[in-house]
């Protein structure tokens, strides 16, 4: 789900936007969770060499491969080119070896180039074909271990609601707990203990939707 606040977030970070772009998972699905990057390049009068890349063909695929493939697949199917930015929004979720794809994501992004990611923390299952993973800000961590993401400097957490967006710089986890609807003072929570405890009924704890929103660059060299 490419929500307004994942284009905003987008917005806010174009400075970092290179030449050469390659977008992951480019397809368009349905029309209210379409990106539509090369509109969003536009508006900000980005000049700029946009392939689109998805794992069937459709609207808006320039390339069609399968990012888990073997690396030297991958790259012949993308002309054996390098790219200084990547934008990855709303994939990984949809990937079963999401492991494979990270480290050839990686391997597609030149030394310094930009990674924009987008990954669900909090979601509905929605599969296009299938719906398989969340994360937190350390699996992205984990994952692309060749990405500096400089302390969360252009990072964030977002809902659907428009403009809520929260920083992550610092890397303080406990903030994702902003998102967890809960009683909000000490006597809210005594008395749903109590309430409990009498064989009441209490609202569960929910989580709303939240997507992680991180930035980063390639270092110098990948991890072996």
């Amino acid at each position: 789900m490419a929500s307004a606040n994942v284009a905003q977030w987008i917005s806010s970070n174009i400075q970092h936007v290179g030449k050469d772009v390659l977008e992951l998972g480019s397809k368009r699905y349905k029309e209210h969770a379409f990106l539509d990057l090369p509109g969003l390049l536009a508006e900000h009068g980005g000049q700029v060499s946009l392939t689109g890349c998805d794992i069937s063909e459709g609207e808006n695929v320039d390339v069609v491969v399968d990012l888990t493939a073997p690396i030297e697949r991958v790259k012949a199917a993308l002309e054996d080119r390098t790219f200084d930015t990547i934008f990855c929004v709303s994939l990984l979720e949809h990937i079963p070896d999401v492991f494979s794809a990270c480290r050839n994501i990686e391997q597609l992004l030149r030394p310094g180039g930009a990674i924009y990611l987008s990954v669900p923390f909090v979601f509905r299952y929605h599969g296009y074909p299938g719906d398989l993973w969340r994360f937190t800000p350390e699996a992205l961590l984990y994952l692309f271990p060749g990405i500096d993401f400089r302390d969360h400097e252009y990072s964030c957490i977002s809902t659907l609601e428009d403009g809520d967006i929260m920083a992550l710089k610092g890397k303080n986890m406990d903030k994702l707990n902003r998102f967890l609807f809960r009683p909000k003072s000490r006597e809210e929570k005594i008395e749903r203990k109590r309430a409990k405890s009498e064989g009441k009924r209490v609202p569960a704890y929910s989580l709303a939707p939240a997507m992680i929103n991180m930035l980063g660059f390639r270092k110098q060299e990948l991890p072996l």
